[in-house]
């Protein structure tokens, strides 16, 4: 019997090891997701690239505020995650992953700035 206990528990072990481990999640604009400081810096140029230019390469932004009359910030965020079965505590999955993102300062059509960041972070959930 012990056996036949031990081999059930481990078969369960192995699919909720598996089922934890499967998990992924992105979000965001997929635009930057292979994106580096570089990269960007290579595609913008402060002072020369137009709106226009950044649409065409990333898309349209998740977020566009207006600091005054003419100088306008857009934002560009993805991250992606995934689970990580050997962090799990107990009642809670724990995910990891990397966020990036992309701001962009206009002064009428022209890039005046921009800066281009990249974190990791970890993400508790609870499990009930």
């Amino acid at each position: 019997m012990y056996s036949r206990l031990s081999s059930t528990f481990k078969a369960f072990a192995c699919i909720g090891l598996l089922l934890a481990s499967s998990g992924c999640a992105s979000s965001g604009n997929d635009s930057i997701e292979k994106e580096n400081s570089s990269t960007v810096d290579s595609k913008i140029i402060d002072g020369k690239t137009t709106k226009a230019e950044v649409k065409s390469l990333f898309g349209d932004p998740e977020d566009v505020d207006y600091r005054d009359k003419t100088t306008e910030i857009w934002k560009y965020v993805f991250s992606k995650s995934h689970y990580d079965p050997l962090a799990m505590r107990a009642f809670q999955s724990v995910s990891k992953g990397k966020k990036k993102t992309l701001t962009v300062m206009f002064e009428g059509n022209v890039v005046l700035k921009h800066n281009f960041s990249a974190s990791d972070f970890e993400q508790s959930t609870s499990n009930w």
